[in-house]
């Protein structure tokens, strides 16, 4: 479930990229939900790829995430 998850969301997004809904892509998940997401990526979508962040932020209120971005984002 989780592997079908992950793929959905890289199929998403490659359609954004594609098109030109987006031209950078910061994934942020779950450290094993990360991980199936880099299983599913096409090698076309990786030179889009920003950064990434193995942390589950599903809990954070929207107000606090650009503190846990800060790594990742100029915020």
């Amino acid at each position: 479930v989780e592997q079908e998850f992950a793929e959905a969301v890289i199929g998403t997004i490659k359609q954004e990229l594609d098109g030109g809904g987006a031209g950078e892509v910061v994934l942020c998940a779950a450290p094993a939900t990360l991980g199936h997401m880099r299983k599913a990526m096409p090698p076309a979508l990786e030179k889009h790829l920003r950064a990434t962040l193995a942390k589950d932020l599903t809990k954070v209120r929207p107000k606090d995430l650009p503190k846990h971005l800060e790594g990742v984002l100029a915020v």
